[in-house]
This record gives structure tokens, C-alpha cells and sequence, in this order.
């Protein structure tokens, strides 16, 4: 069942990559003498944008096909928490910080896990 998983997965990723790519347009890395663009070029800087946040999303996307629920679970944890350390020099932020992990360690030991 797992190496199945990983290979429709893996042509998912294939497809989406191309699709992706045909969907924003993203530019070519090198010209037409097979020279690669400097980095610091806004049109490298846009490819690099683009392709991190596909990177981003089929990573998510990975994670919670193969965990499914206790990802979520996790995820939802880290979104939280994170907003909570937006919230910098703020008095909330070290009290909310302990409540949510509190609540947390709490209910993992209640229900023997993520």
C-alpha cells in the first residue's frame, strides 16, 4: 500500500510540477547560449519565489497524505504557535505561549499520542 502511495505521489508530483510551471510562466533559468542567469536578476528571484512555495505546498501536501489526521492535528499546533509569537513583546505572548503547550502536552498524554 505505501510503495503505491509513493508512486502515484510521485507522478502527482511530476504532473503538478509541469502544470505548475505552465501556469505561472515562470521564465527559463538560462538563455539561449546555455548561460545561466545571475541570481540577483528579478526574473531568477521570481522563478525562486514560485518554485519555493510549490516546494512548500507538495511537502504539506506529502505530509498529510501519508499521516493524514495527526498531521493536521500537528499543523494546526504550529499555526497556532506561530501566531502567538507574532505577537513579540507583548505581555500575552510568553502566557498564551505556556497555556497552548500545556494544553497540548495534556492532551497528548490523555489520549496516548498525537
Amino acid at each position: 500500500l505505501a510503495i503505491h502511495t509513493l508512486g502515484g505521489y510521485f507522478l502527482f508530483y511530476i504532473f503538478s510540477r509541469i502544470a505548475w510551471s505552465y501556469i505561472f510562466r515562470l521564465p527559463e533559468s538560462q538563455n539561449s547560449n546555455g548561460e545561466s542567469f545571475d541570481v540577483t536578476d528579478k526574473v531568477s528571484q521570481e522563478r525562486i519565489k514560485y518554485n519555493t512555495l510549490f516546494g512548500c505546498l507538495q511537502g504539506i501536501g506529502f505530509i498529510l497524505c501519508l499521516h493524514q489526521g495527526p498531521s493536521i492535528y500537528f499543523f494546526s499546533v504550529l499555526l497556532i504557535l506561530y501566531g502567538i509569537s507574532s505577537l513579540k513583546g507583548s505581555k500575552w505572548n510568553p502566557i498564551l505561549t505556556w497555556v497552548v503547550t500545556s494544553i497540548v502536552l495534556v492532551t497528548a498524554d490523555v489520549y496516548a499520542g498525537y
